[in-house]
């Protein structure tokens, strides 16, 4: 209950978790000018914390510095800006395979005018579909990164990964790396 209210009282901490049950475990990033204030109500509460990273801002900065020194090619195995995933899915159907139709389209503008760009996959017509997305949430930069190995692996493993082949052949598959680019970019900007 004391979590509870804090999340509802205190704006300025960050639940990444929600408060569900007792003795489970709640993530919470706090501000530093609020630190003692949480350290004096945990304790006089008996409820035992543990800092997990004294300085979030500090590792985002970290890195984003990592990410700023590679290449501008995608990142199979990390976090890709928004440009960079639309740079690579735009490209990506050059790289489809015989026999399986690839193609790139916007099915709408966002508010701040960015494309929401998905992909199909189809070995014909007249199948069921799949839709697959991510970064509904501003701050899920491992989403995108999850549904673009995904769709590397389609991509690259049609005729040879016998999984693939059998999803291609009965299904038609339509992608969207990034469903909500404004916060995507403006949680990668702030």
């Amino acid at each position: 209950r004391f979590l509870r209210d804090l999340m509802i009282e205190d704006i300025d901490l960050d639940f990444w978790t929600e408060p569900s049950r007792l003795s489970t475990p709640v993530d919470v990033m706090v501000p530093p000018h609020k630190m003692e204030m949480l350290r004096t109500k945990t304790r006089a509460m008996n409820i035992p914390y543990t800092v997990l990273d004294k300085n979030v801002q500090e590792s985002v900065d970290n890195e984003m510095k990592l990410i700023s020194k590679r290449s501008q090619a995608v990142d199979l195995n990390g976090w890709n800006d928004y440009n960079t995933i639309i740079s690579w899915l735009n490209d990506l159907p050059s790289s489809c395979p015989s026999g399986v139709s690839c193609s790139v389209y916007s099915i709408g503008t966002t508010y701040e005018g960015r494309s929401m760009s998905v992909m199909s996959m189809s070995t014909g017509s007249g199948k069921r579909a799949i839709w697959l997305d991510s970064a509904i949430h501003a701050r899920e930069w491992l989403a995108p990164a999850t549904l673009i190995n995904i769709m590397d692996k389609m991509v690259n493993g049609y005729g040879s990964d016998s999984e693939v082949t059998t999803l291609l052949n009965n299904f038609d598959f339509y992608f969207l790396p990034v469903m909500n680019p404004d916060g995507y970019v403006y949680s990668w900007d702030v």
